[in-house]
């Protein structure tokens, strides 16, 4: 138990632009060069922001996350992108 003694931070990084869609579905950005939920995974920070979607699905739930960085020649994509997988993740489960 004395690993468990570190203090843990509840709630969104403090840099992170937040846009809640639902009780489920939250979009973020990271801005460049900070540390945020777009940079919790896999993509490093670097000069340009990183957007993404947290979607809880299914009961019990479980996190969908989808973090991108496009080119900003792409960046229109973004809304469609993140709009998709929110589609996508409100589907009923194929089997």
């Amino acid at each position: 138990m004395k690993e468990l003694d570190n203090e843990f931070t509840f709630g969104p990084f403090p840099t992170d632009a937040l846009t809640y869609k639902s009780k489920t579905v939250v979009e973020y950005q990271t801005p460049a060069e900070t540390d945020g939920l777009g940079t919790h995974s896999w993509l490093l920070k670097n000069g340009a922001p990183i957007d993404g979607v947290a979607i809880l699905v299914g009961d019990p739930p479980d996190l969908f996350l989808l973090s991108e960085r496009l080119p900003a020649e792409l960046a229109e994509l973004t809304p469609i992108i993140l709009g998709h997988a929110e589609r996508e993740a409100a589907r009923p489960a194929r089997r």
